[in-house]
């Protein structure tokens, strides 16, 4: 997928859970279409991709939600130490977030941020290929 495909990222323009962060030339492309994806302010529920950084399954990923102005992060590396949320996560418990299809991918505690701080993570991960460092981590414990 090139970044002039479509304009959204969500499924039915791109029938993709995944998406691969190197087919974007920079960053705004693929926050802009996250952005152009999210769901409305105050919805309940929110939409959620993994980001990486090539097409293999055992890269290290970038879960991203988004529901309005709320949005979530969780690094999955299994080769490199686990899962990993922001130490300052929003919410205490469990918030529901779909992958395209309906597919469940709940973000844990702790992974819910305002959303422009989830696009800066975004845009970090974009830029470097590795775990953001505008967000400080913590080891996921549930």
């Amino acid at each position: 997928m090139t970044a002039t495909e479509d304009t959204s990222l969500w499924g039915e323009h791109t029938g993709q859970v995944i998406v691969d962060v190197t087919a974007y030339a920079a960053p705004e492309d693929l926050t802009s279409r996250l952005l152009a994806a999210n769901t409305t302010t105050g919805a309940d529920i929110g939409r959620a991709w993994l980001l990486r950084a090539g097409a293999t399954d055992d890269l290290p990923t970038l879960a991203v939600g988004m529901r309005g102005e709320v949005g979530a992060l969780e690094w999955i590396d299994a080769a490199g130490g686990g899962r990993f949320v922001p130490a300052d996560g929003l919410n205490p418990d469990w918030a529901e977030y779909f992958l395209w299809g309906g597919i469940d991918q709940g973000m844990p505690p702790h992974a819910e941020l305002p959303v422009q701080r989830v696009l800066q993570a975004v845009s970090d991960f974009a830029r470097t290929r590795l775990r953001p460092t505008s967000v400080d981590w913590i080891p996921e414990t549930v």
